[in-house]
């Protein structure tokens, strides 16, 4: 029985490449900063990663945030909400997440969302 020959993957430095930009361009685009890249420079990068199939290499990412620490914990945050399913029917709630999205989305934050439908209080002993 024969193996199927090993695909190459594409890498960052390969959409860098196509696009004609650093690697670290590359990098701001898929993750949206920390700087800021002109419109252009975004399209071509773009482009790129469509035209060579790129796809971020998740476990990579992982490592890197289990790296950084401390400093990615403060990334990110969660929000948890409870009570009955009717609470989200409320436009004040939903108003509220979307404006806290947003916020999180403008300073490059990952929001964590944990929903229950249960009581936090204790059970009685």
């Amino acid at each position: 029985m024969r193996s199927q020959p090993a695909v190459a993957r594409v890498t960052q430095k390969d959409v860098a490449r196509r696009a004609g930009v650093s690697t670290s361009v590359v990098s701001y685009v898929i993750n949206n900063g920390p700087r800021s890249i002109s419109p252009a420079t975004r399209r071509r990068v773009l482009q790129a990663i469509e035209e060579l199939g790129y796809r971020p290499n998740k476990h990579a990412q992982l490592l890197l945030r289990s790296r950084l620490g401390a400093e990615q914990a403060t990334r990110e945050f969660g929000i948890i909400v409870g009570g009955k399913r009717s609470i989200f029917t409320r436009p004040f709630y939903g108003d509220i997440l979307a404006g806290i999205y947003q916020e999180a989305h403008r300073l490059h934050m990952r929001v964590r969302f944990l929903q229950f439908l249960g009581d936090l209080r204790p059970p009685a002993l």
